[in-house]
């Protein structure tokens, strides 16, 4: 991060506060800092010529005269999150409350090379900004489909894309579209967008679980996404949930992986491998296409009572239960926030996850806990690449202890 001048530090600390405050006066500012009601005016002129803030109305102060409320300019200030994810590339616009103005969804397949991809998502980036151009776009969040290096300046693979590796993914896409642009990996920006417009607002230890076609797991500790010596923390797919015979290791290298066990794929996979044995079910269409099965197929067949896959549902469900319950007594969080396609499974799923939980934690834990469904889904990641952008243009990280306490 660049040091900022005393000049700057003031005007950033000020921006910080009316975000935080969401309304708030020149006189209030000036009681929670230092500053002369002159440097504050001077800058707070400065934020609302850039139309970066607002003046929202007034408030009555006790006997005085009503005062001016500011507040970011929601109206004005926006970014674009990407997710790249086979099939489908996602790229949205929204503003800095997270409400989403645009959203553009092109298909694509993971054999396509990485300069393809690149160049489809600038050109719909490009396609965005003008469209938007009246708008101050901050900049661009990329929610990269693989590890993102420790600098954050490029991609270093993808299991999911076959031409994905060692990616200059941030500096190419800031020369096609000419802006700022961030990377950051999926479970990461699961957490910053439940942080920051969903379900752990207001939160500052929780935990997120993707249930998908990977098992991913993301954590906020004293109000800090936790993201590891390398940026890979929260790892939870690749922790051992079985003692099984070593013919098909996971693509981590081990085996009896939670992601080879427990994740979409594998329940697709365990489900034809009964049906090829000759077990009966509704699903026996896909024996020979599992991959064809969607959730809601898996959803209809629990609901008909099949028994085949009810079983292999609710045994993935009581280890994934069963490794989050471990997550749990280590990290102590006050809420649990599970998304992903699994989702769509339904209650007997979602339930027999948490009574696994609930059943391996430490009792004490079981008064206060509480465990949710996301109400972003699939919005939730590029809307976490953007707040991204937000927190960067803001330097939120800076003035984040300051804003707490004030």
């Amino acid at each position: 991060m660049m040091l900022l001048s005393q000049r700057e530090y003031k005007k950033l600390l000020i921006l910080n506060l009316i975000n935080s405050k969401k309304g708030i006066s020149r006189t209030e500012i000036a009681n929670m800092t230092d500053y002369r009601a002159s440097t504050i005016g001077e800058l707070v002129n400065e934020l609302l010529d850039e139309k970066i803030i607002v003046e929202s109305g007034k408030s009555q102060a006790g006997q005085g005269r009503k005062r001016k409320m500011l507040e970011v300019n929601g109206d004005y200030l926006c970014a674009v999150g990407v997710v790249i994810y086979p099939p489908k590339i996602d790229v949205l616009i929204c503003s800095i409350s997270g409400e989403i103005w645009k959203r553009i969804t092109i298909p694509f397949e993971k054999n396509w090379s990485a300069d393809k991809i690149i160049e489809t998502l600038s050109q719909n980036i490009r396609a965005l900004a003008s469209e938007f151009e009246m708008k101050k776009i901050i900049g661009v969040g990329i929610c990269d489909p693989g590890v993102v290096a420790a600098n954050h300046e490029y991609s270093l693979s993808s299991v999911y894309i076959n031409n994905w590796k060692n990616v200059h993914i941030k500096s190419i896409v800031e020369d096609m579209t000419k802006l700022p642009v961030s990377i950051s990996s999926r479970v990461y920006l699961t957490a910053l967008a439940e942080q920051s417009v969903g379900r752990a607002k207001g939160k500052n230890d929780f935990i997120c679980l993707v249930l998908s076609e990977g098992i991913g797991l993301s954590f906020v500790c004293n109000g800090r996404v936790v993201t590891g010596y390398t940026g890979m923390a929260g790892q939870i797919g690749h922790t051992c949930v079985c003692k099984c015979d070593k013919e098909v290791p996971c693509y981590c290298g081990n085996f009896g992986c939670m992601e080879t066990e427990c994740s979409f794929p594998a329940i697709k996979k365990k489900i034809a491998g009964a049906l090829i044995s000759g077990y009966s079910s509704n699903l026996s269409v896909f024996k020979d296409s599992p991959n064809k099965i969607t959730p809601v197929d898996i959803r209809s067949a629990i609901e008909d009572g099949d028994r085949l896959v009810i079983n292999v549902v609710k045994s993935a469900a009581r280890n994934i239960g069963l490794a989050l319950a471990n997550c749990i007594n280590i990290l102590n969080p006050e809420s649990i926030i599970m998304s992903g396609e699994m989702i769509e499974f339904g209650d007997p799923f979602i339930s027999t996850i948490v009574d696994s939980a609930k059943e391996h934690i430490i009792p004490i834990q079981n008064i206060s806990i509480e465990f949710a469904i996301s109400d972003l889904m699939d919005t939730a990641l590029p809307l976490g690449a953007a707040s991204v952008v937000f927190s960067e243009f803001l330097q939120t990280e800076t003035f984040k202890g300051i804003c707490d306490i004030s």
